[in-house]
Parts: C-alpha cells; structure tokens; sequence
C-alpha cells in the first residue's frame, strides 16, 4: 500500500532567493510610491533645503546663545522670511505704481493714436503698422485680449494662494530642517548603503552645490540689476538706481526676471513714437541681459564645483524644464550626487570592498 505523496519542500537558498526577490520588489514598488506621493511637494521641499542649507550657520551661532534648538530654529525662519517677504512687497508695490501710473499716460495717447505723427519720416515702418492694423484686428485683439484677463481673475487669485501656502511649507518644512537636522541626517546615513564617511562626504558635496547655486543666482541676478540699471541711465529715464535693483531683485525670482520691467517700458516708449529708446531697450534687454543668465550663471557655479561649464548648463537647463523653478536647484544636485556616487562605486570596485573614495569628493574631472 502507497504512502501519500507529501509536498517537497523548496530548497533553503531557493526560498532565500525568492524572499530576496519578494523584498526588493516590494521595496522598489514602496520607493516609488513614496515619490509619487512627495512630488507635488519637490518645489517645497528644495527650496527648504536650500534655505536650510544656507542659514544653518546662523541657526548655529544663534543655538549656542539661546541653548533651545526650537527657539533658534524659529527666530532663523523668521529672519528668512523676513528677507524674502519684505524685498517682494516693495517690488510689488514699485510695479504697481509704474503700471497705473503708465496706463494713465498710455491710454490718451493710444486713444489719440500719438504714435502716427512720428511715422511720417519711416514709410516702410508705417506701412507695416497699417497692415498689422488691417490684418490682425488690433483693436478687436486687445479687447479679446482683456476680456481674458477679466474671466482668468479668479484663476489668477488661486494660483497666488497656491503660491502663498507653498512658501508657507518652505518655511515649515525649513524650521524642522533646521532644528532637526541632525537626526534627519544620521536617517539619511542609515538609509544610504554608505559608510558613514562616504554619507558625510556626500552631504558635504551636496551642501556645496546648494551653496554654489544659490550664490550664482543671487551674483546674476544683481548683474542683471546693474546692467539694466545702466541702460536706464544711458537712455536718461527716471530712477535708475530704484528700476535697477527691482531688475535685480525680479532675475532672482523664479519665472520671473528683468523683462517684467524693461517690456513695458519700451511699449511705452513705442506708442510715445520714441523707436530709437523703445528699439534700444528691447535689444539691450533680449541680448545683453537676457544672455548673461544663461552664460554667467552655469560659469560661476561650474567653477565653484570645478565641473565643467557645459555639464552644469545641460544639468540647469534639463532640471528647469523637468521639474520647473526648482530644477534651478534639483539639477545642479542631481548632478553632484551623481559624481559621488559614481567615485564611491569606482572606488568600491578597485578596492574590492566597501571603502571612501581616494579621491575626495570636491574635485571632479567633469
């Protein structure tokens, strides 16, 4: 009589292999969810390390005096908000002005068509009006065009709330970076299959990156203040120390930059029938300006992290298109994180084991 056939059992280190198998994947779909549910915060949560990054030094001096992590952390936050909102809202307000002071002088002057005397001595320039006139409907546009703008008001006030409540979770997020950062650090250190050396040299490249970044932006943009603020005084307009540090202050903000100013005014001049200025302006503006940003800014943070300047050209460039104004950020530290952890595999693998890199993460061939 026949025993009863009994299940076999898989072999030990092919369960091992399975369970091994079962564990990464289960791991790689819980990374990935975890980032696509961090994602619409990416913008939020770089630029809280950014700012964290910077003003860590102050939170520690100041931490030394008060003896409270927590008080210090939110008197840090407090300054930096502080110096983000303060400057805004006097820029906010210079454009105001401006802009109802220049609707008040442009309407007669487009009502009046004050530009039409002044084409008598450019018929090619006046014909070219004249069919835009005849062919693109420029009044029938503008009205559309306003009417637009009226229906999109109550889009426009949810986007500058949705603004709003995004700085509110950069400075929220930023006091905790601060006031935590050490814990949140030796979690990261765990987290990373890195000796605590290779993490310590990675933070320290990373902090550089951040550093180097932000002082490019901030370099630029204050280039860019000087350089429309010396095309404001070659033209003789008014005030061009005040219209050049709004330019400076409007290159450092995200999607924003020195066109809010100099666009305006050379329309202005346009419909005053002043060509040569408004003409002047939209060259030096498009050109000179508008090329520095994109020739300065890779250079001087290329240099800072001796990569090369196209390799942190393409990393700015590619990380403002994939992920928008924080890709300013997230490029440039992608692209450092990238290089150590390239050298810690290069180093791991000619060494034979788990080793630092030989050479020091602060000097890169790229």
């Amino acid at each position: 009589m026949g025993h009863p056939s009994m299940p076999i059992a898989a072999p030990a280190p092919q369960r091992a292999t399975h369970q091994q198998a079962a564990i990464f994947a289960l791991t790689t779909l819980s990374v990935g969810l975890s980032a696509l549910i961090l994602f619409p915060f990416l913008s939020s949560l770089a630029w809280a390390l950014a700012l964290s990054v910077i003003s860590y030094p102050l939170f520690i001096r100041l931490n030394r005096r008060l003896r409270h992590r927590g008080a210090a952390a939110g008197i840090v936050v407090a300054a930096l908000a502080a110096a983000l909102l303060v400057p805004s809202a006097w820029v906010l307000e210079r454009l105001i002005e401006a802009g109802i002071g220049g609707l008040h002088q442009a309407l007669p002057m487009i009502e009046g068509r004050a530009w039409e005397p002044h084409l008598s001595g450019h018929p090619a320039l006046a014909q070219g009006i004249a069919w835009l006139e005849r062919n693109l409907r420029i009044q029938s546009v503008a009205g559309e065009l306003a009417a637009r703008i009226r229906d999109r008001i109550p889009s426009l006030i949810t986007i500058s709330l949705r603004a709003c409540l995004e700085w509110m979770l950069v400075f929220f997020t930023s006091f905790f970076l601060l006031r935590d950062g050490p814990i949140l650090l030796r979690l990261g250190e765990r987290l990373l299959p890195l000796t605590r050396r290779e993490a310590a040299q990675l933070v320290r490249r990373l902090g550089d990156t951040i550093h180097a970044t932000l002082f490019g932006i901030v370099a630029v943009g204050v280039w860019q203040g000087i350089l429309g603020g010396f095309l404001f005084w070659w033209l003789g307009l008014p005030g061009p120390t005040i219209w050049g540090a709004v330019m400076a202050l409007l290159a450092i903000v995200p999607y924003l930059g020195t066109f809010v100013v100099w666009i305006p005014v050379a329309l202005f001049f346009s419909v005053k029938g002043e060509w040569q200025t408004a003409v002047a302006l939209v060259i030096w503006g498009s050109i000179v300006i508008g090329l520095s940003d994109n020739l300065l800014y890779p250079i001087l943070v290329g240099k800072r992290l001796h990569y090369h300047t196209i390799v942190v050209f393409f990393f700015l460039l590619g990380g403002v298109f994939l992920f928008g104004a924080c890709g300013v950020v997230v490029g440039p530290m992608t692209l450092a994180g990238c290089d150590g952890l390239l050298r810690v595999a290069r180093a791991r693998g000619t060494n034979g084991a788990a080793g630092s890199p030989r050479q020091p993460l602060g000097t890169s061939p790229l």
